[in-house]
């Protein structure tokens, strides 16, 4: 845990990617991935099902908050990307 907090410290690109569960259509996974400018990068996966809520990030200063951020939705194009990069 200590080798993961001193290696997101020196970085402040992320990207975040959530997924809900189908059944419920709630909240199921979020993944961080740090954006090193030199490998190595994490991939962090919180697994919200064993999670009961985020309070404990929040208590504990896992977040900086306000997060600046900004917000791109890649799933809306990728159907589009991927039929084009299949065809090439």
């Amino acid at each position: 845990m200590q080798k993961l907090i001193n290696h997101v410290r020196n970085y402040n690109e992320f990207t975040f990617d959530t997924e809900g569960e189908k059944s419920t259509k709630q909240l199921a996974l979020i993944q961080i991935q740090t954006i090193p400018q030199q490998l190595p990068f994490f991939v962090i996966l919180v697994e919200l099902a064993h999670l009961p809520e985020i309070y404990p990030a929040i208590v504990y200063q896992w977040f900086e908050w306000l997060i600046k951020t900004s917000m791109v939705n890649l799933q809306l194009k990728f159907a589009d990307w991927y039929s084009w990069a299949i065809s090439h």
